[in-house]
């Protein structure tokens, strides 16, 4: 309920109210409006040659991972029975999951606690790149007389290192050997929150296991080129497999700088499972009694292709039959304040993926923010006398908190009320030039800030 005294209004009448939904990762108010966006003039309904995708993908090759450049071989150049683009690396290519290692508020994240707390460099980096470099971090795990990183360096700067060997492997993200490698062990529980996920690293290829959401796979054409043997994996579809990495414990010190505990620092996927989205562990794979309520993850944040008939393969064999129960890779999230920034320094970035893709999961997420993320509205509004009372509603569409994720986000309104001449006589939650909130006492306060660094 939001009060206020109208004695600025003076004698005009107040014709307009309006309010906004605003969120720290939206560039703009017209990202959180209700506005239609036509995405058929952002997505192909052709692959041609001449559609710019970006720069070569990873073709790096270690004991346990691929990169994403040998996967796109054979995984690229897929469109659906109407022709529309399904190519699983095109899509991949302009997420945040894609880059995140490259993500530049993420290292200076990293960056910025380390300074803080330098004697808990390893622990802060060690947390920080299992999910953000994981391919990385578990090949050197695995084999560390082999990879194993100067601890004075840290891994956090050895994976950015261009000569080192593992740098290829941390700057592929959370990309496809990665996802597709987690086993069905302990996933949703405590015990693979944090990356603490399982992945086979003593298989050799042709033979180690890379899982799928579909049954009785066509194994030989994999083993042979990659040297992965595909397997159904009921986890892939499953939101206890976006848990392993989109739930996080981390660390937390007393007043001398010694670790004493752990505090759940994201927790979207025990949002979900507690709301009406949710799916008990119990029932994971089954379906549901709550068909139609149920949502998972990847239903969200990896829609199923709207006409089906996608051949998930470009190099098929020709008893490969269309799918259309087919998740695109899209991985939309809220994020379109880092999109912009990767747009705008693809070199400096090393981002292998061109403006044109990044425009594509940018005009996703609007969209997903303006349609499907929450629903704001002015339930009643009453003029009397020298008072006006306007009641507002906000509603959550997601199956999580909202905002969620990095406690750094925040949602907030933009009320506003005008008179007959379209004159502000009143407004609360203005968004200002420098990302501030008018009106926001924290804002107002220079301790309210991350101070800005010179890295």
């Amino acid at each position: 309920m939001i009060s206020m005294s109208t004695h600025s209004i003076l004698c005009k009448s107040i014709v307009g109210i309006s309010v906004v939904l605003l969120a720290i990762f939206s560039d703009s108010q017209e990202n959180v409006r209700a506005e239609s966006i036509d995405l058929s003039q952002h997505v192909p309904k052709r692959i041609g040659t001449d559609f710019r995708l970006g720069g070569p993908l990873s073709p790096f090759i270690n004991e346990n991972f691929i990169g994403s450049g040998r996967c796109a071989n054979c995984h690229s150049i897929l469109v659906d029975k109407n022709g529309k683009d399904m190519s699983i690396a095109n899509h991949w290519r302009s997420t945040m999951m894609a880059n995140a290692a490259k993500d530049p508020l993420w290292q200076a994240k990293v960056a910025s606690e380390v300074s803080r707390n330098p004697a808990l460099k390893e622990v802060i980096e060690k947390k920080c790149v299992s999910c953000h470099m994981p391919m990385a971090y578990r090949q050197e795990n695995e084999l560390p007389d082999k990879y194993k990183t100067d601890s004075k360096v840290g891994v956090f700067h050895a994976y950015l290192d261009r000569n080192s060997k593992l740098h290829e492997a941390a700057q592929d993200g959370v990309s496809c050997s990665l996802c597709h490698q987690i086993q069905d062990k302990g996933l949703g529980t405590e015990e693979t929150f944090s990356g603490k996920f399982t992945i086979d690293m003593k298989t050799p290829a042709p033979d180690r296991k890379i899982f799928g959401p579909y049954r009785d796979p066509i194994r030989d054409t994999m083993k042979v080129s990659v040297g992965f043997d595909p397997a159904y994996g009921p986890q892939m579809n499953d939101s206890a497999l976006c848990a392993a990495c989109h739930m996080l414990y981390t660390p937390y010190v007393d007043s001398k700088g010694n670790v004493v505990g752990t505090f759940p620092e994201q927790t979207v996927y025990l949002e979900w499972l507690n709301s009406i989205y949710g799916e008990a562990i119990g029932k994971r794979h089954e379906i549901s009694e709550k068909v139609g309520e149920v949502r998972l993850c990847q239903e969200c944040h990896m829609p199923h292709s709207e006409d089906g008939g996608v051949v998930i393969a470009y190099y098929a064999p020709k008893e490969v039959q269309p799918k259309d129960h087919f998740s695109q890779h899209h991985f939309v999230g809220g994020n379109v304040f880092m999109l912009n920034i990767l747009m705008d320094n693809l070199a400096v970035l090393d981002i292998r993926a061109s403006q044109a893709k990044l425009a594509d999961t940018r005009a996703r997420t609007i969209a997903q923010l303006q349609k499907d993320t929450a629903r704001i509205s002015i339930a009643q509004a009453e003029q009397n006398k020298k008072r006006l009372t306007a009641e507002v509603q906000v509603e959550n569409l997601v199956g999580h908190k909202f905002p969620s994720g990095i406690p750094i986000r925040r949602t907030w309104i933009h009320f506003t009320v005008k008179d007959s001449d379209g004159t502000i006589i009143f407004e609360s939650g203005k968004p200002l030039a420098d990302g501030s909130i008018a009106g926001n006492a924290a804002d107002e306060s220079s301790s309210g800030f991350e101070p800005h660094y010179a890295e």
